[in-house]
């Protein structure tokens, strides 16, 4: 929109769009010399944004290893805090964990020369805050909502790993020229699985972490933060998208009546902001730029178009009370798809004018030939009858949807607020604690109400599996597929995420025949109801081919991943195709089809490198891969450098003591032992074998490789002595944890008895 209206009188702190005239600030720094100077390998170019703790440059790469450009936010060195410090930890340790298309990556961070902490982010070329992106593009309605939906997927990502981002709104959310979003600043995000670190210790120094604008209730008055209050930020986002208005009279220069607003009164409605006696501070001008930039044909109806679902919609997302909003994202994001395509929505009173009016909207030619018939004809009535049962039945199975919802996400919720105040948290340890304690507390809570139990079951079986903690998840799995199947039905599309589950929780025992047929009921049941081209069933068939592979059947996984790879590529999904062709790659690189896995392995990483930037855990992957396929065609001169570079990713994305990077260890230290660099790779070998031990108790199925690996260098160095109890130390744990009929099992007892082949 051309003309902006009172809202945008006082700019946010907020990383600006490229093109953004040269500020006073950036040339005062100029004058400094900041401008021009190097932080790390990067030379600062200009300014984008700044704000109170700091400024916002444009940087590139200035050691010419190779050509990338970032976005780097120096800290003012006055704030420089250890409060500050331990954020920056906290927000890098989230950011690790989060690897989502529509979420901005942080690469890097440090202090400079001159003792300014900085962090090194990811540049979004050409972008536009949320609401600039909207207004200059002038979006429609149906375009608006479509770009929300992109945040609603970003947040729902980041609450699966249990972060709040607690500072969402339009500057925070980047649009590419193409409309990408991306979801940026986790600065004052809040970790629920990492709360050793005091809230009210980190916010010292700078205040309470809001923007009192788009704040919920619970953060103007200092409350519990969870997830609800990002869904509440959200709908203050989309209030703003649809109308041009904020939701509150007062604004940002009266911070207390702001907050009495929030806490106390009701947002204006939507249609009322649109009225020229209820908000003078929209100018005729702006009101008619809003009509054009929204397709709506007048004010009228305008207004109309704002009267039922997206109020609604809107509204719940803002209820004071957190436990009255939108159980998750995910249901906020359904409800406006729900819009989008005519369905009922959840936000909606139940009555049943508003379910037929759905109805009969979403089919309005054969509406109306049957209204004309019926009237003639004695059966209306009847018709009538069926057609309110219908209503009434689907009006139910939502009402059920989000009771079911709810009752799990406060559940699961309550159990991963729990504080333990002395206890260092976010560790598998820790993690373990909390899911006992969810699963003892969960049968009785919902001993009455079964559909809610399975859904919990399944949950924490996810939760177990995900921590590879297999030998957990398969009993509540098994126990949450039963309930499933007698609730659902045997095909139904619950069950079949429940086999999925547990099939890839059954591999990672090594049960193959067990995972095997989970993983056909799974790949049956998606095939018959979404058809073979739906990711979700392309999403299984791949589960199914790495479970094959695994038990020899090779041919078949190879049609099934070469399938995914054609399918995928025809989707335009370079995100799940670059995976599945690391998979297929795999799978040829052991059948010795070694140009072919080099081939699909270049291409997996050019497409991550498109899609992710240089700096992403999914290039580091990508990068092992392709080390390891030109390993196996004794290339290691060439593999070295990409193990390196996956190697040195994950130390500075993942920290030193985490699994990928010991994994990397590995795969490096073979590559330095084939060009003779027998001490770095023993060195290698060691470190990821102390880091392993530092994460997992003694006897841990997950030290078996590593074990492995330090045992075979020293065979094949000649120190059998030192092997030995490596060797025996890696078949107890397999003796415990594999099937008495594994490969993998007979070949290490085989090492045990035959000291002379190890």
């Amino acid at each position: 929109m051309s003309t902006r209206s009172s809202r945008h009188a006082a700019p946010e702190p907020t990383l600006r769009r490229a093109a953004q005239p040269e500020t006073t600030l950036e040339v005062s720094l100029r004058g400094r010399g900041a401008l021009g100077t190097r932080v790390g390998p990067y030379q600062l170019e200009r300014v984008l944004g700044h704000g109170g703790m700091g400024t916002v440059y444009l940087a590139s790469r200035a050691d010419h290893e190779y050509e990338k450009r970032v976005a780097i936010k120096l800290i003012k060195s006055g704030l420089a805090t250890e409060n500050l410090m331990t954020r920056f930890r906290v927000e890098r340790q989230i950011l690790a964990k989060l690897d989502h298309p529509n979420i901005a990556r942080m690469f890097d961070g440090g202090v400079t020369e001159a003792g300014e902490p900085y962090f090194v982010m990811e540049y979004v070329a050409g972008a536009l805050p949320l609401d600039e992106y909207c207004d200059e593009n002038e979006l429609n309605v149906r375009q608006r909502l479509e770009v929300f939906r992109q945040v609603c997927e970003a947040v729902q990502y980041a609450h699966r790993f249990l972060v709040v981002h607690r500072d969402l709104k339009p500057g925070n959310v980047l649009v590419s020229r193409h409309g990408l979003v991306k979801l940026m600043d986790f600065g004052i995000a809040k970790d629920l699985m990492a709360g050793a670190v005091s809230e009210q210790a980190l916010d010292a120094g700078y205040g309470r972490s809001m923007t009192p604008r788009y704040a919920s209730p619970e953060q103007m008055n200092g409350g519990a933060i969870g997830t609800a209050s990002d869904i509440y930020s959200l709908g203050v986002i989309l209030y703003e998208l649809l109308t041009g208005c904020a939701p509150y009279h007062a604004g940002d220069h009266d911070l207390e009546e702001l907050r009495r607003q929030v806490c106390e009164e009701e947002p204006v409605g939507m249609q009322r902001r649109l009225t020229p006696r209820n908000e003078p501070g929209l100018s005729e001008v702006q009101r008619q730029q809003l009509l054009r930039s929204r397709g709506w044909k007048n004010l009228r109806a305008m207004r109309g178009a704002l009267v039922g679902d997206l109020e609604w919609i809107v509204r719940k997302a803002m209820v004071k009370e957190p436990q009255r909003r939108y159980a998750s994202v995910e249901q906020l994001s359904a409800d406006v798809r729900r819009h989008l395509t005519g369905l009922p929505v959840m936000a909606a009173p139940d009555h049943l004018g508003y379910r037929l009016k759905k109805q009969f909207g979403r089919h309005k030619v054969a509406a109306g030939v049957a209204a004309a018939l019926l009237v003639a004809i004695v059966g209306f009535a009847v018709s009538m009858a069926v057609l309110a049962g219908r209503v009434a039945s689907e009006r139910d199975r939502v009402a059920r949807e989000r009771e079911r919802a709810e009752q799990v996400s406060q559940f699961l919720g309550r159990m991963f607020q729990v504080s333990y105040p002395n206890e260092a948290r976010g560790n598998t340890a820790m993690a373990r604690d909390l899911l006992r304690q969810a699963v003892r507390e969960a049968g009785p809570r919902f001993a009455h109400q079964p559909k809610v139990l399975a859904t919990v079951l399944w949950t924490l079986g996810e939760a177990y599996r995900n921590l590879a903690i297999p030998s957990e998840a398969i009993p509540l799995l098994e126990r949450a597929l039963a309930m499933q199947m007698e609730q659902y039905g045997a095909s139904s599309p619950e069950v079949a995420e429940v086999l999925l589950s547990l099939g890839q929780a059954y591999g990672a025992r090594e049960e193959w025949a067990q995972a095997e047929r989970r993983l056909r009921q799974a790949v049956s049941i998606r095939s018959a109801e979404l058809g073979e081209d739906a990711e979700a069933t392309i999403q299984a068939r791949r589960a199914l081919a790495r479970v094959l592979r695994a038990t020899g059947q090779e041919r078949d996984a190879e049609q099934i991943l070469r399938s995914a790879v054609v399918r995928l590529r025809a989707r335009g999904n370079d995100i799940d195709l670059a995976g599945a062709q690391l998979e297929l790659g795999g799978l040829l690189a052991s059948r010795g089809v070694l140009r072919e896995a080099e081939d699909l392995a270049r291409e997996s990483l050019a497409l991550r490198r498109k899609v992710f930037g240089e700096d992403h855990l999914s290039v580091a992957e990508s990068l092992d891969a392709l080390g390891e396929v030109l390993l196996l065609e004794d290339k290691a001169l060439m593999a070295e450098p990409h193990l390196k570079q996956a190697l040195a990713l994950r130390r500075r994305l993942l920290g030193d003591g985490h699994e990928l990077t010991a994994r990397s260890m590995e795969r490096l230290a073979l590559a330095e032992e084939a060009v003779g660099q027998t001490a770095e790779a023993e060195r290698l070998l060691r470190e990821a074998l102390g880091t392993e031990r530092r994460m997992w108790s003694a006897g841990h199925r997950e030290l078996l490789s590593v074990l492995e690996q330090n045992a075979g260098f020293l065979s094949r160095h000649g120190r059998t002595a030192e092997a030995g109890p490596l060797w025996d130390e890696a078949l107890a744990i397999a003796r415990r944890s594999l099937p008495h009929d594994s490969a993998r099992l007979e070949r290490l007892e085989k090492k045990a008895a035959n000291p002379a082949s190890r």
